[in-house]
């Protein structure tokens, strides 16, 4: 989340030098160029640790959800063998 919040700030920095002019900059079209390098680059940068991140919890949340039976005592469809499995014995009484 900081590095999106820090790509955010940098790039409404860009847009403030650019379009509100500071020390003449906004007449560069150097400025301007790299500017718009600068625009595309840091969120892209910023797109690999997020997604990243969204498959580290995609990967946790299916590994939660397959080590937890349901209501029924069944574990999810990942682990369970091809051949079903007896029903659980009840103890004999006497």
């Amino acid at each position: 989340m900081l590095l999106w919040l820090l790509a955010l700030a940098i790039g409404a920095e860009i847009c403030v030098t650019l379009f509100l002019g500071y020390l003449g900059l906004e007449q560069m079209p150097l400025a301007w160029i790299l500017a718009l390098a600068g625009l595309t680059a840091i969120p892209a940068m910023a797109i690999v640790p997020l997604a990243a991140s969204l498959r580290a919890i995609h990967l946790a949340s299916m590994r939660a959800w397959s080590d937890n039976p349901d209501d029924s005592g069944n574990r999810c469809l990942a682990n369970t063998p091809d051949t079903p499995t007896p029903p659980p014995q009840q103890p004999a009484q006497d």
